[in-house]
């Protein structure tokens, strides 16, 4: 199952306000993949590692995922 989720708007774009990605280390930019079924802390992925199916632990890549992204403001 796919979700799409859209935050709220944050005035910064800056990406070491994120945790990194689990899988890689990177910095994650949106969009980015939050496990729905890994917690309590969001174990999230860059798209890089999410599309190569990444597992860790107790995650596994057929878990149900959120597609984060921010939302668009008009002005």
């Amino acid at each position: 199952m796919i979700t799409l989720v859209n935050k709220p708007h944050v005035s910064s774009d800056d990406p070491f306000d994120k945790p990194p990605c689990r899988g890689c280390s990177s910095y994650l930019v949106e969009p980015y993949i939050k496990c729905a079924e890994c917690g309590p802390s969001p174990f999230l992925l860059c798209l890089q590692c999410f599309t190569r199916g990444y597992e860790y632990k107790k995650h596994q890549s057929d878990h149900k995922y959120e597609i984060m992204v921010k939302r668009a403001v008009c002005i």
